[in-house]
């Protein structure tokens, strides 16, 4: 990926390149150079965390002038896979019971939640969470006798 402004002043602006607000450096595969009035950012096999707004600043003693664009990176998908098991747990009455897996895939897969072969429903008695890491998780509520059986 490669993004390139000109960049005029006088006398010659500082210019820097930010990606969501956060200040980019030229590091393992972010390369960042001048010359002939051009601010280059070049971005090496560019990857989903790549995307974002990439915004140029110029600056020098007579002000400062900014520029912006959104940036898309379409990465191939990957198939849902389970990377560690749910398992076997001990709840106890009246407490809070958590059952945990961990799952990959592109994008992230939705997990559904099954007990005893019928969906598990969300509500005030269960609740589901997935995060950026692909840890779901099953939290039962007040656990009750009529709790217990198989989880998948």
């Amino acid at each position: 990926m490669l993004l390139e402004a000109k960049v005029t002043g006088n006398p010659k602006p500082t210019v820097v390149w930010d990606r969501n607000g956060t200040k980019l450096e030229s590091g393992d595969h972010i390369k960042l150079s001048e010359g002939d009035n051009k601010a280059i950012l070049s971005i090496e096999a560019a990857k989903a965390e790549d995307a974002g707004e990439y915004k140029l600043t110029a600056t020098n003693e007579e002000g400062e002038d900014n520029s912006s664009a959104i940036i898309k990176v379409s990465v191939p998908g990957k198939k849902p896979a389970i990377v560690k098991e749910l398992k076997a747990a001990k709840l106890l009455e009246g407490e809070e019971g958590k059952l945990e897996l961990v799952v990959s895939g592109y994008p992230m897969p939705e997990v559904a939640w099954m007990h005893n072969g019928k969906n598990v429903l969300e509500g005030q008695h269960c609740t589901t969470s997935i995060d950026e890491k692909g840890l779901a998780t099953l939290t039962i509520h007040n656990v009750k006798c009529e709790d217990a059986g198989m989880y998948t």
